[in-house]
């Protein structure tokens, strides 16, 4: 690491994963940027995301995790107290590797990457550390130790409970080493320390990275120490932690990866979004609003034509929308065909006409139609016309669209006794105002045939009705004119028809 590069301007980052939207086309395998938001372009086919725990993490709980650090420190010195003692909530890592005294002091660090990008897609991984070394008080001490060294824990660890005495045991192998330059060498501070470096250390992690992401290695972190044995009287070496006040010094995980959109292979996705009260056999029978969903997971551009909302108010056989989209994966081509019937059946009754009368037992056929010309008619009933008792009756007609529409129409009729069809008759009579002698002898036959009704002798009344009958034809254009004759005929006929 150079000279240059350890005095770099400090990296200002955020507090928790950043990610990057790529440029240049990246292989098909690149990671997507949008997976890690806030991300850097490094406008090269690259992206840097710089990974940077927050403070606060030492809440008891060991959660370490995305969003907060875990890191400690243990040490052991002429007190059987400290290497008993947790430093799992410090601002700062402290390390010692003494030959004068039994000053000892190692740094462990951890980090969750289960949410950072994937192997395949690795350029490199860096850890990023403040740290801080010097000698305190001016003492002619011998210089600290400038190299440091990166190794695995064998087992895992709680930052709220790891001391000296309970530490896990080292994996032998060196991962990193670091050589610090002393560019400081005789620099004295205000407290009279001599400063010999401050600033960044830079460790490659990324192999190590890799071994976490595939499971090559249990990922319990790293433990950061000094390698080479001094009389450590006086000197310090410390590290800022994911607890420091200063959030721009906590530790870092800078990861560069391939990055970019994923290649575009498949056309949008189009879905038609239809609205309405759906009937029967894809009938509407109500207005039908008709909009588009257009997705594409992987095209941020999408062009799209004739997908705008409609409304359908009238009713049609059926219209055909059309919407097409095309991104970097294609076009795509939706239709829907929307059939709108929102009016019920006509109905028509020629009988019973409404308020018709019918004389008890008097066979009458019912006449009705039913249409639809939209859908079309799928079922249309009534009952019969019923004289079989005497009353107020109703005659109704139901009629059922394909689309679902209903109609119904009703008639209503009364049904007479034949005593009392007679009483018709005989009002009928004298509506007309016919010679007195002509109107006394036909209501008189009326009368006797109402009579024998009455003591149930019906052959009696349908011979006085051929009677009435009889006369009015015998008077008809004489002295009864022609018409009222008829009808008076007529009317006397179906008395008889009803009695027999």
């Amino acid at each position: 690491m150079s000279t240059a590069a350890m005095k770099a301007t400090r990296l200002m980052v955020a507090m928790f994963l950043v990610a990057v939207l790529l440029v240049t086309s990246p292989p098909a395998f690149a990671a997507d940027p949008n997976d890690y938001p806030g991300s850097i372009d490094n406008l090269d086919g690259t992206y840097t995301l710089v990974y940077q725990p927050s403070g606060g993490a030492n809440d008891g709980t060991d959660q370490g995790g995305i969003a907060g650090g875990k890191d400690a420190f243990v040490l052991a010195n002429e007190s059987p107290v400290t290497a008993n003692t947790n430093y799992g909530q410090a601002s700062y890592t402290h390390h010692f590797n003494s030959t004068c005294n039994p000053w000892q002091g190692w740094s462990y660090h951890q980090w969750d990457v289960s949410a950072l990008p994937p192997v395949e897609d690795i350029v490199s991984v860096t850890l990023v550390l403040y740290q801080k070394i010097g000698r305190g008080y001016g003492w002619g001490y011998q210089n600290p130790t400038t190299t440091m060294l990166v190794q695995a824990p064998a087992a895992p660890w709680n930052e709220m409970t790891l001391s000296w005495n309970n530490k896990p045991a080292l994996q032998p192998e060196i991962l990193s080493q670091v050589d610090l330059p002393t560019p400081n060498l005789g620099v004295y501070d205000s407290s009279g320390s001599n400063i010999v470096y401050d600033g960044y250390v830079q460790i490659d992690i990324t192999e190590l990275y890799k071994d976490w992401k595939t499971g090559a290695r249990p990922n319990h972190g790293i433990v950061y120490r000094r390698s080479n044995a001094w009389c450590e009287n006086a000197n310090f070496n410390y590290v800022y932690t994911s607890d420091n006040p200063d959030s721009g010094l906590r530790p870092q995980v800078k990861i560069v990866y391939l990055g970019g959109p994923a290649e575009d292979t498949t056309p949008p996705v189009i879905t038609p979004v239809v609205e309405g009260v759906l009937g029967n056999d894809g009938w509407y029978t109500s207005d039908v609003t008709v909009s588009w969903t257009v997705t594409d997971d992987e095209s941020d551009e999408i062009s799209i034509t004739g997908g705008e909302t409609v409304v359908v108010t009238g009713d049609t056989p059926g219209v055909t929308f059309t919407c097409e989209a095309v991104s970097a994966g294609g076009s795509a081509t939706a239709s829907v065909t929307v059939k709108r019937d929102a009016t019920a059946p006509m109905i028509t009754i020629a009988a019973p006409q409404d308020g018709s009368e019918y004389i008890i037992g008097e066979a009458v056929e019912a006449d009705w139609e039913a249409a639809d010309g939209m859908s079309g008619l799928a079922d249309a009933y009534a009952g019969a016309i019923d004289t079989a008792t005497p009353g107020a009756k109703t005659f109704t007609v139901t009629a059922v669209d394909t689309a679902g529409n209903q109609a119904t129409l009703t008639h209503d009729y009364s049904v007479l006794s034949a005593a009392d069809a007679i009483d018709r008759l005989i009002a009928r009579v004298r509506s007309l105002n016919l010679h007195k002698g002509a109107e006394t002898s036909l209501i008189a036959k009326l009368n006797a045939a109402k009579s024998s009704l009455i003591r149930k002798n019906a052959t009696a009344a349908v011979n006085q009705l051929g009677a009435f009958i009889n006369e009015a034809e015998a008077q008809s254009g004489k002295k009864v004119p022609a018409s009222d004759s008829d009808d008076l005929i007529s009317q006397a006929a179906r008395i008889i028809e009803a009695i027999r």
